[in-house]
């Protein structure tokens, strides 16, 4: 490219798209718009990639909590960084999804104080506090361990607060802090606290989410090889909270028969749902496969002979009598016998009920009889259902199907999470990005759009690098979050999610070897009106010190104009999590944040500038097939016809073209031909050293 076509940054003056955020969905579409050979430059006023899909530390939330700057405030910037642009300007807020965040609450407990019967580490070892001190004049006991007299008793050990360190308020938590001070005593569960909060490996996901085992996600990593710079492992189980108890919910047939969740008659009914559910999910599936091979063959006999006669396309059954597993579960079994007969008249009347329109809790009420408790479990923890009012049947068959065709491909669940946290996702669809030639600018946030007297874009406005101005970039396609041009909060009424984040010292779920689980508490037990979704990690997920615990609780909340946001439902459902899981856990950190994800208002459908392409947050979903879909459509939208995510032909071809001409081989090829050589070599000096 000619010089003079970049600036003095290097950067070029025209590019095919701006991308502002590096939320997931940007992410995903930057990755496939340059790997589709279009110039891609892709912005961020934060120094970290993800926006809402991120990966925060305790640090990070402290500097966020601290930004005092106003909706206001941001206003008067954006409009004095853009005073030189005349009239077709659209500001955005430079925090982009991040706009409607709000803070509710932070704390750190690295001290609990002393009490009688409490473990604590001294210079002589280990004890336990026998006696507390009711003022500074008097010492505090410890019986040590180790140390055991002759009458078969253990030693004891008495400290006291020097006088020149004494405060005047006296607590357990004060009186802790000087003996540690002066004598060196602490209790272990301070200790470990204050070692949990030192530990900078600690991730917390803005929004935790895992990846479907077989859905979009996986299709789409494998397609672009962005699955090479990630990690995964499984989720171990999913549980339902209801009464206090932890139980596991039942996904398959075994889990079915050996679940102490469900009565016999609960049982057989569940287990004759679930082989519907799973003839539906293959049907669906055959039907799928089929159309698209009768298209491909359509289309290459219509190429190959435009008269062919078509009839032999139509032999394909209409109706299939036998259902075969596309895939082993967990263990290499099989989900129903090998060809057996299905029953075409559950299948019939499931199709007639979704014609007539009925709801998905109706037909498990009035079709297969399933107790109230019984389709709690199936719409809100296998359906993946959030509120009261129960979704379509279509769609609550459609979610089992997805569920449930993805169980036993990776563990024991349908789900799988990253390794270091879900923020690892736009991260590495970033990097593909700019392996491919995209550009990637941090701290530059995009703080409006230009548009001509015809309503399309003709560039976008990035802020310069420490400096009050701001540069144009010209381009006739930006994709930005619909968040960002939410200038002001929020003041009507609106769904909003609230997510608590808890670091824990030990383990929720023991039984498993990792404690990476689903928990669903269904809605109206804690006063939630939505589901509320807890997702545990441990240190296996390398997320949270050894032997602690991240817990994460996420639920929908809606707010009516002007009111706050109540976070005591989180609080009490990290309570009753934390009393049913049964083990001694100190919560040694905890913020608790929302942010609103349904659509600003701020375009309507036919304001959209043309070029304009919005995105935005999936809500509380469990995995992030969702930001797929939303970035296949709008890939598709901008490159029609093209395959979403894969390499385009004609920059596979310039690859190639530059690598001729850059004279890059293979290293592997030219290591075997420089071990032939020496070899040779090493042959005709023996051959002349026998003749001589």
């Amino acid at each position: 490219m000619p010089k003079d076509d970049r600036d003095e940054e290097g950067l070029r003056r025209t590019y095919d798209v701006v991308v502002c955020g590096t939320g997931l969905v940007q992410a995903i579409v930057s990755a496939a718009l340059a790997r589709a050979g279009l110039s891609v430059l892709h912005c961020d006023g934060s120094d970290y990639y993800g926006e809402m899909d991120s990966t925060w530390n305790p640090e990070i939330i402290q500097e966020k909590i601290k930004e005092k700057k106003s909706s206001a405030e941001l206003l008067a910037e954006v409009s004095c960084k853009s005073s030189h642009i005349d009239k077709g300007f659209i500001a955005m807020n430079p925090k982009g999804s991040e706009s409607n965040l709000q803070w509710h609450s932070e704390n750190k407990v690295d001290s609990f104080g002393l009490d009688v019967g409490i473990l604590v580490d001294t210079p002589f070892g280990k004890g336990t506090v026998v006696e507390l001190p009711k003022s500074f004049d008097e010492s505090i006991v410890v019986a040590l361990e180790k140390w055991v007299l002759a009458n078969g008793k253990r030693s004891l050990v008495y400290f006291r607060i020097p006088h020149e360190y004494r405060h005047n308020s006296f607590s357990s938590q004060v009186l802790e802090e000087l003996l540690f001070q002066t004598q060196g005593v602490q209790s272990l569960r301070t200790a470990k606290a204050k070692r949990i909060l030192n530990d900078h490996r600690i991730s917390l996901d803005a929004t935790p989410a895992f990846v479907l085992a077989s859905g979009r996600a996986v299709s789409g990593m494998l397609a672009s090889n962005v699955a090479d710079y990630l990690e995964f492992r499984s989720a171990e189980g999913l549980f339902w909270l209801e009464g206090g108890d932890l139980s596991k919910v039942p996904c398959s047939k075994n889990d079915v028969f050996g679940t102490k969740l469900l009565a016999p008659m609960d049982k057989r009914r569940l287990m004759k749902f679930i082989q519907l559910a799973m003839d539906y999910a293959t049907q669906t599936s055959s039907d799928e496969e089929r159309q698209q091979q009768v298209s491909l063959e359509t289309a290459n006999a219509m190429e190959n002979s435009p008269d062919a006669p078509t009839s032999t396309l139509e032999t394909v059954e209409s109706e299939v009598q036998s259902l075969n597993e596309r895939h082993l579960n967990h263990g290499r079994s099989l989900a129903r016998p090998q060809n057996k007969v299905v029953s075409t008249e559950a299948l019939s009347i499931l199709k007639q009920c979704m014609d007539d329109g009925m709801a998905f809790d109706t037909f498990l009420e009035k079709v297969h009889k399933l107790s109230p408790k019984l389709q709690a479990i199936v719409r809100y923890a296998i359906a993946w259902e959030r509120e009261v009012s129960s979704v379509s049947l279509a769609e609550g068959m459609e979610n089992l199907k997805l569920h449930l065709q993805a169980v036993g491909r990776f563990g024991n669940t349908a789900f799988i999470f990253p390794l270091y946290g879900s923020g690892e996702l736009p991260q590495a669809f970033c990097r593909s990005a700019a392996v491919f030639g995209a550009t990637f600018l941090l701290r530059r946030a995009a703080v409006g759009i230009k548009v001509s007297d015809g309503n399309g874009v003709t560039g976008a406005l990035i802020s310069e690098d420490n400096s009050s101005e701001c540069k144009m970039i010209e381009c006739k396609t930006i994709i930005a979050s619909e968040a960002s041009f939410s200038l002001e909060r929020t003041t009507r009424s609106c769904k909003r999610i609230l997510r608590r984040i808890s670091v824990l010292s030990g383990r929720v779920i023991r039984s498993d070897d990792t404690d990476c689980h689903i928990t669903t508490i269904p809605p109206k037990t804690v006063g939630n009106s939505h589901t509320i979704h807890c997702v545990t990690l441990d240190h296996t997920l390398q997320v949270v010190h050894h032997g602690c615990t991240v817990m994460h609780l996420t639920t929908t909340v809606e707010c009516d104009k002007g009111q706050e946001t109540d976070d005591e439902i989180l609080s009490e459902a990290s309570r009753m999590i934390i009393e049913a899981s049964g083990s001694q856990l100190d919560e040694v950190y905890q913020v608790c944040f929302s942010h609103c994800f349904e659509p600003t208002g701020f375009f309507s459908v036919s304001d959209v500038p043309e070029g304009l392409h919005l995105c935005h947050h999936s809500g509380q979903a469990l995995t992030v097939d969702n930001a797929f879909a939303q970035a296949e459509s709008i890939f598709s939208k901008i490159c029609p016809g093209k395959d979403f995510l894969k390499l385009s032909e004609d920059f596979d071809v310039q690859i190639k073209e530059r690598a001729t001409e850059n004279n890059i081989n293979d290293d592997e090829k030219n290591m075997l031909e420089s071990a032939l050589d020496i070899v040779r070599k090493t042959k005709e000096n023996k051959n002349e050293q026998t003749r001589g």
